[in-house]
């Protein structure tokens, strides 16, 4: 059971890497300038971001694992909500980094079209990033659970679905991002409330 843990969680992660690499693949045929600051927004802000929220999902899976292993399985749901809850707040907050993230670069000396690019950019991907608020519990809530396959499956999925399917420019890479990030938290939270593995929780 173990190596299956891992193995997910390998994908899980690749996928949310692959995600943020295909667009910016697709950015590049846009030029130089819009690479950059995707580049740039990428590797900063959404670095930002992830690290923060898998940091704060971390703690879900530990005390959920530990309920699950109590058997206080409402407890867990209970765990998994208030994590839903501090992760949208901590979103709330990481907004403003992302709305004004061109000040920010323009600060510290970046050329104007790339802190304004950039700018565009990470506005754009305000709305994945309450989609990452949601996802990360989630997968930390099935993790605890031993429940990996249908992360798997996700991964997988999501990957082969919107690799080459968006080329709308810069902010359709954002839209690409955005729709794949929801359609996970929905698959997932659909597994969680339909599935019967999570009945007790």
């Amino acid at each position: 059971m173990g190596v299956q843990i891992v193995v997910v969680s390998i994908w899980s992660f690749y996928y949310n890497y692959i995600l943020s690499f295909v667009t910016l693949m697709f950015i590049g045929h846009l030029g130089a300038v819009d690479l950059a600051a995707a580049s740039i927004a990428s590797v900063e802000i959404q670095g930002l971001a992830y690290g923060v929220m898998l940091g704060m999902a971390s703690a879900v899976q530990t005390v959920c694992g530990q309920a699950c292993g109590a058997k206080q399985y409402g407890t867990m749901g209970i765990i998994f909500q208030k994590a839903i809850v501090l992760h949208i707040g901590a979103s709330v907050i990481l907004t403003f980094v992302y709305w004004y993230s061109g000040c920010i670069l323009k600060s510290i000396g970046q050329s104007d079209s790339v802190a304004e690019n950039r700018q565009v950019f990470a506005r754009g991907l305000i709305l994945q990033l309450y989609a990452f608020a949601i996802s990360c519990p989630m997968q930390m809530f099935l993790q605890a659970q031993n429940i990996v396959n249908p992360l798997a499956y996700i991964a997988v999925v999501g990957s082969w679905l919107f690799v080459y399917v968006f080329d709308w420019g810069l902010l359709g890479s954002d839209l690409t991002l955005i729709f794949s990030w929801w359609l996970l938290v929905i698959v997932q939270g659909l597994y969680i409330i339909l599935s019967p593995a999570c009945k007790e929780t």
